[in-house]
């Protein structure tokens, strides 16, 4: 990889080690391409709408293992601690 680029596009698909090593040892930035933001932002749009239903779904509108009882819509210092 060139010293002068300074970025690292990732795609979400595929990640050399020579990339990996330009964003960990030599300050190279790490930034998502247009498809990757794109998927993201798709993947967002669903789990808002997941969140909004009215069925749980574990881990989105519940929480995760022992803070499953906590969830989105009845949360409380009780039910949310992590005792």
């Amino acid at each position: 990889m060139d010293q002068a680029a300074t970025d690292v596009v990732l795609s979400g698909h595929a990640l050399t080690e020579d990339q990996l090593e330009w964003v960990a040892r030599h300050g190279a930035r790490a930034r998502l391409d247009e498809a990757c933001l794109e998927r993201r932002r798709a993947t967002r749009a669903y789990v808002e709408a997941l969140a909004a239903g009215d069925v749980p779904v574990y881990g989105i509108s519940t929480g995760f293992a022992r803070w499953r009882p906590c969830t989105s819509r009845r949360r409380s210092a009780a039910s949310c601690s992590a005792a």
